[in-house]
């Protein structure tokens, strides 16, 4: 070995150690970033959840409804123009979803009865009424909704 090649590979070595050194450096420079963003925005969120838990609690409901609003109208605008090109009615772009909602209520009002008639105790009505409600459930589920795809 000579000297010139114990030179190379102490600067390769070297270099390697300097790229090492670099690339920890912008990691723990990235870990201090991220984790003072994090302070900034949980501290206040969380003072506000614990000494103002009503108003907090209240502002999230608004920020989730508004959110879901938003999601909503920009799919439901995006929904009726592809039904309006696939060719179906207005009037019946507007009967799909309200079909949709009567129904689930239907079977939601269904479900609480039930639930109300077990919690006073009326075990014969209940039962006989939550074995029609699967029938119904799964006629609707598996032979109606069936029917409809394939017209």
């Amino acid at each position: 070995m000579n000297i010139k090649n114990l030179i190379k590979g102490l600067l390769v070595i070297l270099s390697n150690y300097r790229r090492l050194l670099k690339n920890l450096l912008y990691f723990l420079i990235y870990t201090v970033l991220i984790t003072g963003i994090s302070l900034v925005i949980t501290l206040p969120l969380w003072y506000a959840a614990t000494e103002h838990s009503k108003g907090y609690t209240i502002t999230v409901i608004l920020l989730l409804i508004i959110l879901t609003g938003i999601f909503l109208v920009r799919h439901l605008r995006e929904w009726v123009v592809s039904k309006q090109k696939s060719g179906i009615s207005l009037t019946a772009i507007i009967l799909i979803p309200l079909r949709k909602i009567v129904v689930f209520t239907f079977f939601i009002l269904c479900l609480y009865g039930i639930i109300f008639l077990f919690s006073r105790g009326l075990l014969l009505i209940a039962i006989s009424l939550t074995a029609g409600y699967l029938l119904l459930l799964g006629y609707y589920i598996f032979i109606h909704s069936k029917n409809n795809e394939s017209n």
